[in-house]
């Protein structure tokens, strides 16, 4: 965990302090915009990253390289192109930061309260260790459908219409 969210963690576990709820949504508005923003501006290099490494699976290369990729994305498909699949993270990473924040700062108060707050950087371990370990239950599903998506462009047809019908076919 950054320092930031270190400090939201203490805000929230304080409860409702002389700034109150409002610091909590505060915090959880933030997160949720960061969060946003993070899916918006890296997702075409993941697009391009995912591109690549399941390239091999199609049986023919397909780029020759990272800008290869994105010249022939960009040609091929626009600029929608390197947006395929966004919208499954776009959906679940706020909700995975809610989970992780929620989680770490939950665990590092049981911690503290049960083994002692002076052991600050082996508490911050242990929470965020199960932190980690409840958001990956959140995460892979998300990642999964972002990725089935992100690689449809090798299918000879479209195989998904959307997040929703990606997610039917894995259910």
């Amino acid at each position: 965990p950054t320092l930031l969210e270190d400090q939201v963690v203490q805000d929230i576990a304080k409860g409702p302090t002389t700034s109150g709820w409002v610091t909590v949504v505060k915090h959880f508005t933030a997160g949720v915009a960061g969060s946003a923003a993070q899916v918006v501006a890296g997702h075409p290099l993941d697009t391009v990253k995912v591109r690549l490494q399941t390239m091999q699976s199609t049986g023919r290369p397909v780029y020759n390289g990272v800008i290869d990729c994105i010249v022939k994305v960009a040609k091929n498909e626009s600029i929608f192109g390197f947006y395929k699949g966004m919208m499954s993270p776009l959906a679940g990473v706020p909700f995975q930061e809610a989970v992780s924040f929620g989680c770490y700062g939950g665990s590092l108060k049981w911690v503290d309260r049960n083994f002692g707050s002076n052991h600050y950087v082996v508490n911050a371990s242990i929470a965020g260790m199960f932190a980690g370990f409840v958001n990956s239950i959140v995460v892979a599903p998300v990642e999964q459908i972002k990725t089935r998506l992100q690689i449809q462009d090798y299918a000879s047809e479209r195989r998904y219409k959307g997040p929703f019908d990606c997610l039917r076919s894995i259910a």
